[in-house]
């Protein structure tokens, strides 16, 4: 086999895996948008350009996080998705 035979079979091997790992990478956030909230899970929420808003909580037994400016909010049961859209609608609009 010549060498340019070699090295093109080489970059399409290469180029081949690459597309599979990225096509891995991309897939696995719509798992984990799909994913249902339970008790005891550990979620971190950030708003950006909002530091102070940036909370690590472990959902408790009844299903709800304190959230800085909007108290209890219940998360039980909601998809990561659901959760952010229900932070924006109850956050105030200049966040």
């Amino acid at each position: 086999m010549s060498s340019t035979k070699t090295i093109h079979k080489v970059k399409t091997i290469t180029t081949f895996i690459s597309a599979l790992f990225l096509n891995f990478l991309l897939t696995i956030p719509v798992f984990a948008q799909d994913y249902l909230i339970s008790s005891q899970d550990v979620i971190k929420i950030s708003v950006f350009e909002y530091p102070d808003l940036t909370t690590e909580a472990r959902v408790s037994d009844d299903g709800k996080i304190t959230f800085p400016l909007l108290g209890e909010i219940e998360v039980k049961n909601l998809t990561t998705r659901n959760i952010k859209r229900e932070l924006l609608n109850c956050l105030p609009p200049e966040i």
